[in-house]
């Protein structure tokens, strides 16, 4: 990630959970795709490892449905 040293204002990464006014409760996250794509980086497979770590994260954690 040295090389890419630019991405580490986007660190550390966040998952957001809010309630809305209904009571549903909701989660995000940064798609790092997305990042990939604002910094101009290669595929990377820690980008990938990252973004799969996220999804579990909060599949773990919340119901999804």
């Amino acid at each position: 990630m040295i090389e890419y040293s630019s991405i580490s204002i986007k660190l550390p990464l966040k998952i957001s959970v809010w309630k809305d006014i209904k009571e549903s409760v909701w989660a995000t996250f940064p798609q790092m795709q997305q990042l990939v794509t604002d910094y101009e980086m290669d595929d990377n497979p820690i980008i990938i490892n990252i973004q799969t770590l996220l999804e579990g994260l909060v599949t773990k954690t919340v119901y999804v449905y």
